[in-house]
């Protein structure tokens, strides 16, 4: 659970890991731009695929890659599903469902490919930086861009509690495995509630103690962050150079349609 969210793959020492985190941040705000302008699917999936392509290139394991994708497919599953059916006025094919007959409508399908070819793409952009960015350089560069300190010190306290949430909740779930809490649907049900209700509470406490924590420590309502160093102008020039790709590409499928 703690690899899926850490940044373990982040800390390699490899080509994109290297590359300075505002340089990327720059090309990835870039490319989620074009990716949610393209008029047609064909952008976003390249995006996708070659985000999953640099990603194998690197050693990141193919499941931990599909297990990062899963929700952004369950929710293109999602969208391709109902936009085929509720949207659009000509059917393409029709499916019997007992005593159910569904019209498979083209706008809709189209529609559908189009959001789901999107989710992808733009997770494609998301996961690729968070297996090659540890998440405190891309909060030293967004403050670098000038984002709202306020925001950026909130996103660093909800990505430091993630983790201590995860570890009371792996502690309860275990403990409730133990105890047999999981024994039938009935137990697991009321488990599950309980697991929520408790972790609801667990993050209330630690929030309270991280505060104290905080003002113990001399907070001031800011948090004081690291100056980064010099950009190095590869990594600018990169950055450049896929950006201006990745707009040239962007203007070819508005032309063209796709």
């Amino acid at each position: 659970m703690f690899e899926l969210f850490s940044d373990i793959y982040a800390g390699r020492g490899n080509r994109f890991t290297r590359m300075d985190a505002r340089a990327k941040l720059f090309a990835a705000a870039i490319t989620l731009a074009a990716v949610i302008a393209a008029p047609g699917p064909a952008l976003p999936f390249v995006v996708w695929a070659l985000c999953v392509i640099a990603l194998l290139s690197i050693r990141i394991q193919t499941k931990m890659i599909a297990l990062r994708m899963a929700p952004a497919l369950s929710m293109a599953a999602v969208l391709l599903v109902l936009n085929m059916f509720m949207l659009g006025t000509t059917p393409v094919a029709h499916l019997g469902i007992g005593v159910w007959r569904l019209a498979v409508m083209k706008e809709g399908l189209n529609q559908g490919i189009q959001l789901g070819a999107r989710v992808m793409g733009a997770t494609g952009v998301l996961i690729f930086l968070g297996f090659t960015t540890p998440a405190h350089r891309l909060f030293q560069a967004l403050r670098w861009y000038g984002a709202p300190e306020s925001w950026v010190e909130l996103a660093l306290s909800v990505y430091r509690q993630i983790f201590t949430l995860i570890d009371a909740a792996s502690d309860m779930y275990a403990a409730q495995r133990v105890r047999l809490g999981y024994a039938d649907a009935r137990r697991a049900v009321v488990s599950a509630g309980v697991l929520a209700g408790s972790v609801l509470l667990r993050s209330m406490e630690q929030a309270a103690r991280t505060h104290e924590a905080m003002l113990a420590r001399g907070y001031a309502g800011n948090t004081v962050m690291g100056p980064l160093p010099q950009m190095a102008k590869a990594d600018a020039a990169v950055a450049i150079l896929w950006a201006a790709a990745v707009l040239s590409a962007l203007g070819v499928v508005l032309k063209m349609g796709l």
